[in-house]
């Protein structure tokens, strides 16, 4: 989907803009020209169903983790890109609630579309404990991807979501046991994660 309803000449100016927003995150967004934003009304609405349909799928992949006679005694690693990233954290929520723990061995999230605004006085706090809450689940690594570059989940998750921090963009810091990885040598925006990946996983030494 996105690499069909995003241009070259889009991504390229938009790309521009979003690097040189230094005026700070909340207000990048804004400064988007009004036919780019226009021009990217398909998308959000394609965001928005796959966003709301994440937490579905969440459940189903739990119920599917929990069900022994789907994985056994094997380990498990997940990896999720994007909106798959959204459906392994809720899952491990879910996880989390249901008291399976260590039954998740590696955890790998890339471009994470998950709040990360620990510092909000209104919401840090839940924040945090849900990112705290996933971590428990997971026996061994947990990974956060991320780019800063990453222009089009800033406009979806900010401009779409008011998000100040997404996981997808920056570090999620505090957390202990979770891994940083800054992917940005790599990734360049949010579509180049599923073009990249060998060299992700082989970069992130996860998987044998």
């Amino acid at each position: 989907v996105l690499r069909r309803l995003i241009t070259d000449e889009i991504a390229k100016q938009a790309a521009s803009m979003w690097l040189q927003a230094t005026i700070g995150a909340a207000a990048a967004t804004a400064m988007f020209p009004v036919w780019i934003i226009k021009y990217m009304t398909d998308l959000d609405n394609t965001w928005l169903v796959v966003r709301d349909r994440s937490s579905v799928a969440g459940e189903v992949l739990a119920s599917a983790i929990m069900d022994s006679n789907c994985v056994g005694n094997r380990p498990v690693t997940l990896v999720g890109i994007s909106n798959g990233a959204r459906v392994i954290f809720k899952c491990l929520e879910i996880l989390y609630s249901k008291g399976y723990f260590n039954v998740v061995q590696n955890v790998v999230l890339l471009g994470a579309p998950i709040a990360v605004t620990f510092d909000a006085p209104a919401v840090g706090s839940d924040h945090k404990k849900s990112w705290r809450r996933a971590r428990a689940v997971v026996a061994g690594r947990f990974i956060n991807g991320y780019t800063s570059s990453d222009w089009v989940l800033g406009f979806l998750y900010r401009y779409m979501e008011w998000g100040v921090k997404v996981a997808g963009l920056s570090a999620a810091r505090g957390i202990s046991g979770v891994e940083n990885i800054d992917l940005g040598k790599l990734v360049e925006r949010h579509d180049h994660y599923p073009e990249y990946f060998t060299e992700i996983m082989a970069n992130l030494d996860i998987l044998e």
